[in-house]
């Protein structure tokens, strides 16, 4: 199968219908769900580790400004997330054509977020990267915060870290340059987009 081909799922419940995007780890598709007769989006990545890591951090959390997870599954080695599909633009495409917003449109989405991560708080879920590319503009004018590959989950005996270039905290950049500079037995470093990165290693005890 070519780059470019739409995969053909042996899971009936879902039929691809076109490519949103791709990169080194995977892709993200539009497709329709049979039994709720909706459009969703499926990610498809090589790392299963990371679409669970999606799954179980938004599939017992509820808040308008973040996406629901209807399902996951494994075929051929391949992992897919099933999840809503989020209409609207992320706002680094948005600032890259020069839109201008509000004040009060500003701090509108600024209640929103907050709002978000302080559900994903509780729930002992750390997003660790914040950015525009993962912001959604609705067309309703409400935000949803999308993206949780990396994010951290209580009970995880792996930590995986990450940097965005620009947007990462100054401790988050040095764990993660201080993890490529002492590798260990287990330890990987792979680019996830441009300006980003991340890599995984081991902590709380936790076995490479």
């Amino acid at each position: 199968m070519s780059d470019d081909a739409i995969p053909v799922l042996k899971n009936p419940m879902y039929t691809i219908g076109k490519v949103l995007g791709k990169g080194g780890g995977g892709a993200v598709y539009k497709a329709y769900n049979k039994n709720l007769e909706i459009n969703v989006v499926i990610k498809a990545l090589f790392s299963a580790r990371a679409v669970k890591q999606e799954r179980d951090a938004l599939s017992e959390v509820k808040s308008p400004y973040l996406p629901k997870v209807y399902d996951f599954f494994i075929e051929d080695g391949t992992a897919y997330t099933v999840m809503e599909l989020v209409e609207g633009e992320s706002f680094d495409k948005l600032l890259a054509a020069g839109t201008k917003f509000t004040q009060a449109q500003a701090v509108k989405w600024y209640g929103q977020l907050a709002s978000a991560l302080e559900v994903l708080h509780k729930h002992d879920i750390c997003h660790r990267d914040i950015k525009p590319a993962n912001i959604m503009h609705l067309p309703n004018d409400d935000v949803c915060l999308i993206d949780f590959n990396v994010a951290t989950v209580s009970g995880n005996d792996e930590n995986q870290i990450a940097k965005s270039l620009g947007y990462s905290s100054p401790e988050q950049n040095e764990l993660f340059e201080a993890s490529r500079r002492t590798p260990s037995r287990g330890t990987q470093s792979s680019s996830i987009k441009p300006g980003s990165q991340q890599t995984t290693r081991p902590v709380n005890g936790g076995k490479p």
